[in-house]
């Protein structure tokens, strides 16, 4: 088991945040998940679990609902490898500033995060989504597709970590979905990864996302691992 105090998520919330992620290599053990967790010491403990049906985590879900855990998502990761290609959209466009509608279409892209779910965490979802915004201005790229009048109607970011590129936030405005805007924001992604050298590119989404899981899909993206996010928190919610 991976355990770690995240001291981002701990600053940014006020209180204190760890996580424990489960293997699919860790043999089932209900009492290290539950010693794992406590010694942790943090107000919330973000915890994944292999998400696949044959996983054989059964007992560690047992362990998670009888310390009040709550099962908040079902974490689907992505990825690619970037071939070299010709065919970047020319309607999408570099944003060099955050506006309104670019932050309202950032919101958008999260209706079923987590952290909109979560009853106790969903206070900062808007301040946690800006932040992640002006994190991507500051580090990566943030593309959007505009209108014809000039408004942005679709918007994706991506970055670089550890020389893998990283599609973030992915949203289209409701009146313009099903036009081809976010595989055009998607393609104009790679293509500013290729241009810097990269080729291989991961985004992650929910299952539930069904839309967005149709997307990547017809991307070329595969999908590499799932996981079940579980939320522990150590003081019971008043």
């Amino acid at each position: 088991m991976d355990i770690e105090r995240l001291s981002w998520d701990s600053d940014f919330f006020g209180f204190s945040v760890g996580r424990v992620i489960v293997s699919e290599d860790d043999a089932p053990d209900a009492k290290k998940l539950r010693k794992s967790i406590e010694e942790l010491n943090v107000e919330l403990a973000y915890v994944f679990l292999p998400g696949e049906a044959d996983a054989g985590q059964e007992c560690h879900r047992e362990a998670l609902v009888s310390m009040s855990g709550k099962l908040v998502d079902h974490k689907v990761t992505l990825g690619k490898r970037l071939e070299p290609r010709s065919d970047e959209p020319a309607d999408v466009v570099s944003a060099t500033s955050l506006t309104p509608e670019i932050e309202s279409l950032a919101y958008g892209s999260g209706w079923c995060s987590r952290f909109a779910a979560e009853d106790r965490l969903r206070p900062f979802f808007r301040p946690l989504y800006r932040q992640w915004l002006q994190n991507d201005f500051r580090d990566g790229k943030v593309f959007v597709r505009m209108s014809d009048d000039g408004m942005p109607i679709g918007l994706t970011t991506v970055s670089v970590c550890n020389g893998i590129g990283r599609v973030g936030l992915v949203s289209v405005d409701a009146g313009h979905c099903r036009q081809g805007v976010a595989s055009a924001l998607l393609c104009a992604a790679e293509g500013w990864l290729l241009r810097r050298g990269v080729r291989e590119c991961r985004v992650v989404t929910q299952y539930g996302n069904t839309a967005g899981m149709a997307l990547y899909s017809r991307c070329g993206y595969e999908v590499l691992a799932r996981h079940e996010v579980w939320h522990v928190w150590r003081t019971a919610s008043s």
